[in-house]
């Protein structure tokens, strides 16, 4: 697999559009395109963007191997990327002085989640 068709399965794992990465790295469209057809190659910054962007390793990005993996995602064996995607663009859409507030709430709810969890696994 060549380092452009890691950067679109990457991207498409993601669940991102090219315009959606393009706009969060401030470049062209035709740029993320030119990534991932292999035509150009970006600089170190922008690479490590894009391994930010799509969660992986930039490791894995370059070489197509995976060293082992000590991302938060690793000692759970459920995909919750997506889960996390989800609530850091509810968190950066809600005002700085409401997400004190909103992630006392979130807290909450997961403590009752876990007790009642704990609780069937109990009986």
């Amino acid at each position: 697999m060549s380092f452009g068709q890691r950067l679109k399965q990457a991207r498409k794992n993601a669940k991102k559009t090219q315009k959606q990465v393009a706009t969060r790295l401030g470049v062209d469209i035709s740029t993320i395109s030119k990534y991932e057809n292999n035509h150009s190659e970006p600089d170190n910054d922008t690479l490590l963007q894009l391994a930010e962007e799509y969660n992986v390793s930039l490791n894995w990005l370059i070489t197509g191997k995976e060293a082992e993996d000590t991302s938060l995602y690793a000692s759970t064996n459920v995909d919750i990327r997506a889960d996390v995607d989800q609530i850091v663009e509810i968190l950066q859409s809600i005002p700085e002085a409401e997400r004190k507030s909103f992630l006392d709430q979130v807290d909450t709810l997961a403590e009752i989640v876990k007790r009642k969890y704990e609780k069937s696994r109990s009986q």
